[in-house]
């Protein structure tokens, strides 16, 4: 039979002093199984219940053996100890372990008071998962939920929050602004997800779309708006312009428009991405859209423009900022905005996309950066031979149905470094233009 521990007296709980050591005296006090008191070297007295979980088991697989803390002495007294330490065992003896049970009735406690803007704030702090491009990610996610759902939604409490309330804060932009308004509906189907396996709040999540927010906003128009894209006629004689500007932000966007990629991808462009020997650039998922690496061919012309760039960048960016950071998307929309409207300067006609209309003026729009991957598509789809799905490819859009994806890995690299080196000559010049470019021309 195992021996039952001697019953301190509040007396000697006030006079016993640490033994001295580096290291917590932990004294068992009696009265209660498994009640201690915790003295550290400093003299500070605390209390304890040590006691085995009915629900956890240790890395043995034996029942786990955990301690609670009960609060400060002489805050809590002996008395009260043993009070709250009989508490605990009675969860034990319920099969409830009493540690999970505290921080339960503490989330339902802070459920009470606990609204929108507390919720975005302990969801941005705490939940959002690092990645490469954490920092910018969660700031942008922050700020659009302060912009877009803080003012109508930020002091209304999370258990509170129903599809009348999702609707009326959607609604206003649903058909305004489609792509930000289905952005800012997910990201708060997101939080209250996350509100709700927290117990913060129960029931459906109101700003589903599924079976719910469908029956009360209209659907959405799939109509994409196209960037503003450089004439045919007008590439060699934008390129030259090109070629002759000085800067990081004119080499960027010189090599924007040889690449075909996004802004973003060739902005943060580094070094180690590069193989120059085998005239590729792989680009790693996490910087990719489709989350897939994608694998860029280079042209003599490409390869050539990287010769000239210094290396010397602590990062290692291949074309970075002036004060040393990343370029800034509006540094190359800037840069060719410039272009067009020094040709206009000089008489010109600038480089305008016809297809594309302010929506205020109704005027034609002048071409941007990310425009020039539709003048590729063009180029690929008017004057060459080479097949569709290379062209998609080179602008790193998915191909085929996902059965389709699953059998067809093969990213055609060796056919599509052929179609980089005819776009390069294109934007040279060097093209001829009166007949169809095939494949067979550059082998």
């Amino acid at each position: 039979m195992p021996r039952r521990a001697k019953e301190m007296t509040a007396l000697q709980v006030k006079r016993i002093q640490h033994s001295g050591k580096k290291v917590n005296d932990v004294l068992t006090v009696g009265g209660v199984k498994g009640l201690k008191l915790q003295i550290t070297p400093t003299g500070a007295k605390s209390w304890l219940v040590r006691y085995t979980s009915p629900t956890h088991l240790s890395r043995n697989r034996k029942p786990k053996v955990r301690d609670m803390g009960l609060g400060s002495y002489p805050e809590v007294s002996l008395k009260d100890a043993r009070d709250k330490a009989f508490s605990i065992w009675k969860l034990v003896l319920d099969k409830i372990d009493p540690i999970d049970e505290a921080k339960k009735q503490e989330i339902l406690r802070q459920s009470e008071g606990f609204t929108i803007r507390s919720a975005i704030k302990t969801y941005f702090e705490n939940v959002l998962e690092p990645s490469v491009k954490a920092d910018k990610t969660k700031k942008q996610w922050y700020n659009s939920m302060h912009a877009n759902v803080v003012p109508m939604l930020g002091s209304t409490l999370v258990k509170e929050v129903d599809t009348k309330a999702v609707v009326a804060l959607l609604e206003p932009i649903w058909l305004v602004k489609p792509r930000a308004a289905a952005d800012v509906r997910v990201d708060l189907e997101n939080l209250l997800d996350w509100a709700t396996h927290k117990e913060m709040r129960s029931g459906d999540n109101p700003a589903r779309w599924k079976g719910n927010l469908e029956f009360h906003l209209p659907k959405q128009s799939k109509k994409k708006r196209h960037q503003p894209a450089l004439q045919l006629k007008d590439v060699e004689r934008w390129f030259a312009e090109v070629r002759c500007r000085s800067g990081n932000g004119s080499r960027a966007l010189e090599f924007l428009a040889l690449t075909v990629l996004r802004s973003e991808t060739v902005r943060e462009m580094v070094w180690n991405e590069v193989d120059e020997v085998a005239g590729l650039w792989v680009i790693p998922a996490e910087k990719m859209k489709m989350d897939n690496e994608h694998r860029v061919p280079l042209s003599n012309e490409a390869l050539e423009l990287l010769k000239k760039q210094p290396r010397n960048h602590p990062q290692g960016l291949v074309f970075p900022a002036l004060k040393g950071g990343i370029l800034s998307d509006m540094t190359l929309s800037k840069g060719m905005k410039r272009i067009h409207l020094d040709d206009v300067a000089r008489g010109g006609a600038g480089y305008i996309d016809p297809k594309t209309k302010h929506k205020k003026t109704g005027e034609p729009r002048h071409a941007v950066p990310h425009g020039i991957r539709s003048t590729f598509k063009d180029w690929a789809g008017e004057l060459t031979h080479f097949d569709k799905d290379m062209t998609e490819i080179a602008l790193a859009h998915q191909v085929g149905s996902e059965v389709e994806r699953a059998y067809k890995r093969l990213d055609m690299l060796q056919k599509r470094r052929v179609q980089m080196q005819a776009w390069a000559d294109y934007l040279y010049g060097r093209q001829v233009t009166n007949k169809l470019v095939q494949f067979k021309d550059y082998i």
